[in-house]
Parts: C-alpha cells; sequence; structure tokens
C-alpha cells in the first residue's frame, strides 16, 4: 500500500502536543504546580495564626483570591505557553519538512518513507504503537520518532486504518483510537 501526501506544521505541531498530553511526565508536572501552591498557602496560615489582625487576614484574602485565579486562570495561561512552545520547537526542527510531497510505502517486512530525497527503511518489528486521533494517525517507532499521517489530506484513509489495524493485530502493538481528542 502506498499514499502520498505533505506535512504542514500543524501537524507536527499537532504530534508534539499529542505525545506531551500522553506523557506521565506533563501530569506529574501539573500536579506538582497545585501541591505547591496548596503548601505554600498552609505555610503562610501557620505563620500567620498567631497574629489575629487585620494584616493576617488581608494576607489569607490575598491568598484566597490568587488561589482563585490561578485556579481559573493557569490551565489556559499554561496551554497557551505550551502551545507556543511547540509551535517554535517545530519551526526549529522540522522546518525543511513542510510542504514536502512524502511517499510511505507498507509491506508486510518495512515501511519505506520517501521525503524530497531523503529515504527512510523501518522494520514493523521497530514499531511501538499507533494512535488514531479525529485529524491524524501517528505510527511510533522504538526510540521515539513517529510517522505522522494527516487524514485529510490522504485519499484512501479507509483503506489505510484497515491495514494499520490488521498490521496492528499481526505484530501484536496497540492501536489507540482516541477520535475525541483535542488540545483543549
Amino acid at each position: 500500500m502506498k499514499i502520498e501526501f505533505c506535512l504542514q506544521e500543524e501537524d507536527f505541531v499537532t504530534w508534539k502536543l499529542y505525545e506531551m498530553v500522553k506523557s506521565p511526565k506533563r501530569f506529574w508536572s501539573r500536579i506538582f504546580i497545585f501541591i505547591l501552591f496548596f503548601f505554600s498557602f498552609i505555610a503562610n496560615v501557620m505563620l500567620t495564626t498567631s497574629y489575629h489582625n487585620i494584616v493576617s487576614v488581608c494576607i489569607w484574602g490575598a491568598w484566597a483570591v490568587i488561589g482563585i485565579l490561578v485556579f481559573i486562570f493557569f490551565p489556559k495561561i499554561d496551554r497557551k505557553e505550551i502551545t507556543r512552545m511547540n509551535i517554535n520547537l517545530v519551526r526549529k526542527t522540522y522546518l525543511e519538512k513542510f510542504g514536502k510531497l512524502t511517499t510511505i510505502e507498507f509491506t508486510d517486512e518495512f515501511i519505506f518513507e520517501q521525503e524530497g530525497k531523503n529515504e527512510r527503511k523501518t522494520d514493523t518489528q521497530e514499531l511501538q504503537d499507533i494512535n488514531e486521533i479525529i485529524s491524524h494517525i501517528f505510527i511510533n517507532i522504538k526510540g521515539g520518532e513517529s510517522f505522522i499521517l494527516p487524514k485529510e489530506r490522504i485519499s484512501n484513509i479507509n483503506e489505510v486504518i484497515f491495514y494499520l489495524k490488521d498490521l496492528s493485530t499481526r505484530l501484536n502493538i496497540s492501536y489507540n483510537r482516541d477520535i475525541n481528542w483535542k488540545w483543549k
């Protein structure tokens, strides 16, 4: 099976964001920020409980307001910053791949990729897992690389999905469908 498409900047950004969201490191870093804020609030309360005056009430009130603001706005600010960071990373790393015609040929033993003058041959035994979201399919390879397949730019996408599901069954790797996933 042979497919042809062109990758754009958005494809790489979506791949990076999806990989990051699925990373346990990302989950624990967000939890750490909230735990750090909570313990600093508790420490502040413990330090100011001996003072029963207007200053301690103002400090508690300020912490409560800051806590509410952080709870409301931190996810939005964090999301915007992470997106900006990944866009910059993709522009620095993958700039030469934008807009080039990419041809991928699937065989039983290998996956051949040709992108401009560059060629890559990957043994199917090196595949780690396959992830499908609403707009893309990511074929992850052991070692951190991936094949990015933009669904809307592949004419025979249903055949490709069927083939990849069959391939994942034969190789005993997971095929994850996160159709409802979007960068929130």
